[in-house]
């Protein structure tokens, strides 16, 4: 039959193709008179006395002397400002002139602002601008001395520009100079890391150098010279040495404001932790507690001092640093604690010495929250479901920035089949989780950190799942997660105890025949302790307001019952070992993940690649079905089904 099926539909499709080719002439022909009736309505639309710029190209003269020039050409066009987008066959731009709104709210408004485009007339200052800001790419890019010429081509109302580029090649770095004298705001010069990329006989870019003088900048601020004036720092670049090298010389000029050479160290630190503009309250009202590193002053108590102490780790009498400030003031957004944190620096003058007094004003937010949730979806295989949860939320529970979360949720799940059960599957789920924000350890430790937002979280959750006509399945589980951030694009997780008890409560018929007949699902569904640990590593390179493409990476490794087996006996009548009574799973599961993306003017292209591992071994003849790696469905790639 499948045969017989195949060779049919052969038949079939030659005939279809050859209506096929015959509707795609049609169309062609329908779409091309489209297109020049759009052409020919937009020309007796221009102005007389205008020229309407159709379009705006680049091309590289010597392409030999461009290193990729496929990769340069998208950077040089978004120079252009404005490049003509105009659409197929112009229709943003005939939707534009055909849509002029009486008023700047309205129905023609919003169409003519999402669907069209303004046109473009030729002006002589827009290409010249062009043209230099062109030029200016090319030199940031190392291709000094470029010439850029603009050719335009007019044809009745319509006028191309072509922007031609000869380059004579992009220079490399022959030598880096700092200041040799002994000041000692020159010596800080030296003192910076350079960067992959920015050394002797590498290519010359703006933007690297540019980084440099950033951490000359930012190695001067940490030191204590807050008010030194990153236009002080000067880069002079010398061209004339030959061979397509140059020589870099950064200098300082003379600072005229004396405090800019002056540094500074930190003075008292004030903390107002329930500040309102609203408050009118009197200072004699507020309660006030002097800590080693600061001052709390308070009406009610919104944070324990111990909680600040961890936060604000700057010792009065030491040297200020930019980069320590602002991270006090990120850590104590991260608390969720408070609404807005502002602060105020005043500066005073004590033995000779510059002193740098900081008041904190913090402004609490609401406390604690209800949420509910509900959803309806629908997936492939006339599988429908509704979903509705509910959580409360205490951000502050014992005053130290404690997070409580507890939620309750159950969904249901119906296929629409007369073969099935009007209730497919139906889930119950509720979860209690408590985050600090710090490391808690049985061992005793400094209690200031130096790594970026740290958290533990304690977890219990117990999820029931019934699948109506298969099994009914319960999963009990706690959890002890420690996760920090290593730098800004870096994240770490650790869970040291990660605990489930999976108990199939009752199986159906119809199901124990598929287990029957299947040893390794069979093996996968019995009751089973798993008790281990799990590890992850994050890595996001993303850049704010960057266009360049970036990767996410998040790599797992988890293992089970290495531990466990220590304190474990063996069960009469089976060769499992037991404990409580049940067998614990023994195994170790790695799951790598990869995602690139390239952003575009409107979204972006996204792939990704991931893999799943898991080997069960001495307890273990399979991996348990909680454990087990699927793909597809509402939570994964929603095109495929689970």
């Amino acid at each position: 039959m499948v045969l017989v099926f195949l060779q049919r539909s052969h038949l079939v499709k030659k005939v279809k193709r050859k209506r096929n080719k015959a509707m795609t002439f049609q169309k062609s022909i329908i779409l091309f008179l489209g297109l020049f009736c759009f052409s020919c309505s937009i020309t007796k639309l221009v102005p007389e006395q205008e020229k309407l710029i159709k379009s705006a190209t680049i091309e590289f003269v010597n392409p030999e002397q461009v290193h990729h020039p496929k990769k340069l050409k998208p950077e040089l066009y978004n120079a252009i400002k404005p490049n003509p987008q105009y659409g197929l066959g112009k229709s943003k731009l005939w939707v534009y002139y055909k849509n002029k709104p009486k008023k700047e709210k309205g129905l023609k408004s919003w169409f003519r602002k999402n669907f069209g485009e303004a046109p473009i007339y030729y002006q002589k200052k827009a290409i010249e601008r062009n043209r230099l800001l062109l030029q200016r790419t090319m030199r940031d890019k190392g291709y000094l001395g470029s010439t850029i010429t603009a050719d335009t081509t007019v044809n009745g109302k319509f006028m191309a520009i072509n922007y031609q580029i000869k380059s004579k090649g992009q220079y490399t770095i022959r030598s880096i100079n700092y200041p040799s004298d002994s000041i000692q705001l020159q010596r800080y010069f030296k003192l910076v890391r350079r960067h992959k990329g920015f050394s002797k006989n590498a290519v010359y870019e703006k933007e690297k150098v540019d980084i440099e003088r950033d951490k000359i900048y930012t190695i001067i601020g940490r030191n204590g010279f807050l008010d030194f004036p990153k236009e002080a720092i000067q880069i002079h670049i010398d061209t004339a040495v030959g061979n397509k090298q140059v020589d870099i010389y950064f200098t300082m000029n003379e600072l005229k404001d004396s405090m800019a050479s002056k540094q500074s160290y930190l003075g008292e630190t004030f903390v107002y932790s329930d500040y309102s503009l609203e408050n009118t309250q009197n200072a004699i009202d507020l309660d006030t507690i002097s800590r080693k590193n600061f001052k709390l002053i308070q009406s009610d108590r919104v944070l324990k001092p111990k909680a600040l102490e961890r936060i604000l780790t700057s010792k009065k009498g030491h040297l200020t640093n930019y980069s320590v400030l602002n991270k006090s003031i990120t850590r104590l957004l991260d608390l969720g604690v408070f609404k807005y944190v502002n602060t105020k620096y005043e500066k005073r003058i004590a033995n000779d010495s510059l002193l740098l007094d900081r008041y904190f004003y913090l402004t609490p937010a609401l406390t604690e929250d209800i949420i509910g949730e509900f959803q309806i979806n629908n997936r492939t295989g006339n599988f429908f479901g509704s979903n509705i949860s509910g959580s409360y939320v205490h951000r502050n529970l014992a005053s130290g920035a404690e997070r409580l979360d507890l939620t309750l949720s159950s969904g249901i799940e119906t296929q629409l089949s007369q073969n099935s059960s009007f209730i497919n599957t139906l889930d119950l789920n509720a979860e209690v989780k408590l985050t600090f924000p710090r490391f808690l350890s049985p061992f005793r430790r400094n209690r200031t950190y130096t790594s970026n937002k740290p958290i533990t979280s304690i977890k219990l959750a117990n999820g029931l799942q019934q699948r109506k006509d298969f099994f009914t399945l319960n999963v009990l589980s706690s959890f002890l997660t420690y996760d920090w951030k290593e730098n800004e694009r870096i994240r770490h997780s650790v869970t040291p105890i990660r605990i489930y008890w999976v108990n199939l409560v009752n199986t159906t018929a119809t199901f124990n025949q598929i287990l029957d007949a299947d040893g390794r699902l069979a093996a996968s569904f019995k009751d089973v302790f798993i008790a281990g640990m799990e590890y992850s590593y994050v890595l996001n390179n993303q850049k704010k307001n960057n266009r360049r493409p970036y990767v996410y990476a998040n790599a797992k490794l988890g293992s089970s019952g290495n531990i466990v087996s220590l304190f474990s006996k063996k069960s009469t009548g089976t060769n499992s070992n037991e404990l409580f009574g049940v067998p614990y799973a023994q195994y170790i599961k790695f799951n790598p993940e990869i995602r690139y993306y390239i952003p575009r003017k409107e979204g972006l292209f996204a792939s990704r690649f991931t893999i799943g591992a898991g080997f069960p071994y001495g307890n273990s003849d399979e991996l348990p079905y909680i454990e087990q790696f699927f793909v597809g469905g509402s939570n994964s790639i929603r095109a495929f089904r689970l």
